[in-house]
């Protein structure tokens, strides 16, 4: 092999040192356009290596944690979440899964002051593919929140006024009830056999829609009742508790050919007084919108799933129209004309309302003269 001369090797060196000059600015260029990137961002941005350790920060960070760089790098990540323990199993699962998306967390700042954020954060590797630590951004969320917060205190507010409105105007209209029920059953007593057919039959009708109007308000006070009186959590047997509320349906229908197929229910926790409304109402409704049919059949089913039970009643009866659907839980609301299938559109809405209350939903599924199922789920915790 040929011996590189003197010039030759300094030719070379030169080039060299040219290569890796070219090669150490392009690095820099690209350190200061990704630092550029990372300082842009008004989201705090952390480097976090493998041990958990802070290894480089924006400026963000500094404003969100009230610490500057210097202080930052080198410490645990975790030190600064109100919940250090809620932090490093983010960061755990990171690692686990490669990335964690909206992980809800809390910055707590120098003065004290809390910032909440969800932490989105993906794992950075080397060329082997070893992860080497984990990139995390912090969105604050604080006014969202306190925003959130406000609407649901509003909402519970209205909720509250509106009860109260509703009680008031249900309690004050007994009074102009109570008068005009008074004077109908003197004119019916006293003056009966004197008055003309069409007299009576019109003193009939307003005797039957100051009834109507009767239950109306004490469907309106029962309404107005659930809202504001407090749960008495208990554990209670569910199936005891229906086979309760069929003592009187069955005893009101003794006339009807119905079949009841009842599966074995759950001992669960809840309000044991307002569940027996819920399937007073439930039942009932079934009973009543299968009386067109020569046999009836009603079924009471629970499914099991995860942490609720789904309580369901299906019956043969007339059905309804899917595309109304949303309606059957809303006060006042009827699929039915009320000459066809009496009642005040209340039954559904306090059912809804009580299972809203224990953290529970309300559905229903049917079909025009092909019968009906009503659903409610009831969540297996004790929390209330």
């Amino acid at each position: 092999m040929k011996k590189a001369n003197k010039s030759e090797v300094a030719t070379l060196h030169q080039m060299t040192e040219v290569t890796l000059k070219e090669s150490e600015e392009i690095l820099r260029n690209a350190y200061h356009y990704t630092r550029s990137l990372i300082e842009a961002s008004l989201d705090p941005l952390v480097t976090i290596n493998a041990e958990g350790k802070i290894s480089d920060v924006n400026l963000a960070t500094e404003k969100a944690t009230g610490f500057p760089r210097k202080t930052l790098i080198g410490t645990d990540f975790s030190d600064y979440f109100t919940e250090p323990e809620k932090a490093r199993i983010g960061f755990q699962k990171t690692f686990e899964n490669g990335s964690v998306i909206d992980y809800p967390l809390s910055i707590r700042h120098k003065s004290n002051k809390i910032i909440d954020v969800i932490y989105n954060a993906n794992v950075y590797r080397n060329e082997q593919g070893k992860v080497l630590g984990v990139f995390a951004a912090a969105r604050d969320i604080t006014e969202r929140n306190r925003v959130k917060e406000k609407r649901a205190a509003e909402l519970i507010s209205a909720n509250k006024e509106l009860e109260a409105f509703s009680y008031s105007v249900s309690h004050d209209l007994r009074a102009p009830l109570r008068h005009i029920n008074g004077y109908v059953d003197l004119l019916l007593s006293r003056f009966y056999d004197s008055l003309p057919d069409k007299a009576r039959h019109y003193l009939d009708n307003i005797a039957d829609s100051s009834r109507q109007m009767g239950t109306l308000i004490d469907d309106l006070l029962q309404f107005s009742r659930i809202g504001r009186q407090e749960k008495r959590l208990v554990e209670f047997d569910m199936n005891t508790l229906v086979h309760e509320v069929l003592v009187s349906i069955k005893q009101d229908n003794q006339e009807r050919n119905i079949e009841w197929c009842i599966a074995t229910l759950p001992s669960v926790y809840g309000d044991k007084a307002m569940f027996h409304l819920v399937w007073t109402n439930l039942l009932s409704n079934a009973v009543k919108f299968t009386r067109t049919r020569e046999k009836t059949i009603i079924e009471i089913n629970v499914l099991d799933e995860n942490d609720v039970f789904i309580f369901s009643v299906h019956d043969n009866g007339v059905g309804f129209d899917m595309q109304y659907a949303q309606k059957l839980f809303g006060v006042f609301q009827r699929l039915h004309p009320i000459d066809e299938f009496e009642g005040t559109g209340i039954g559904l809405a306090n059912v809804h309302h009580i299972v809203l209350r224990h953290g529970g939903r309300t559905w229903a599924v049917g079909e025009p003269d092909k019968g009906a199922t009503f659903y409610f789920s009831l969540p297996k915790n004790k929390e209330g």
